[in-house]
């Protein structure tokens, strides 16, 4: 038997193979020392997974009820120094806010009225282009002429240079 069965081995260690198959392989085993070697070596891999495998404890469900314990007593949100550090700087926040309408009032009043101003002259721009551009008839049929003739130019010049010989 000159045909090895080096990608049955792994399913003949795990007795996955068909009763055919596993024939074929222990018949080869009997003849092939190299086959044999690495069907040892598979064996001694299972064995040690097994091994590994059996030593590890799975924790019961007290082991994940604890863990859930330590981590409500760890809860920072829980905590009165959280509150503070938290509440301190948004108050702080409120209060310089505060002071700076009351302070700025004035200057608050025109900025917010020159940003309305501005925005109004926006919407106006944008209206006047709708309305200039849709007062052109055909507009749209004409950016889709222009479209199809570029790509057609395009294609065409570049089925022009791939065909031209290059200079050797």
């Amino acid at each position: 038997m000159n045909e090895h069965v080096d990608e049955l081995l792994s399913a003949y260690v795990d007795d996955e193979l068909s009763e055919k198959e596993y024939i074929k392989v222990k018949n080869h085993l009997e003849i092939c020392s190299r086959c044999t070697g690495i069907f040892h070596e598979l064996q001694e891999i299972q064995e040690g997974i097994s091994f590994l495998y059996g030593s590890i404890e799975i924790p019961d469900i007290h082991f994940e009820n604890a863990i859930m314990a330590k981590i409500k007593e760890i809860n920072p949100k829980a905590s009165i120094y959280y509150r503070w550090i938290v509440g301190l700087p948004a108050l702080f926040m409120v209060i310089i806010i505060a002071i700076s309408l009351f302070a700025f009032s004035d200057l608050f009043y025109v900025g917010v009225t020159v940003a309305s101003e501005l925005i109004k002259i926006a919407v106006s721009l944008s209206h006047t282009v709708v309305l200039v551009l849709s007062s052109i008839p055909f507009l749209l049929e004409v950016f889709a002429i222009t479209t199809i003739i570029i790509v057609g130019l395009s294609v065409w010049s570049v089925r022009y240079l791939l065909r031209s010989k290059t200079a050797e």
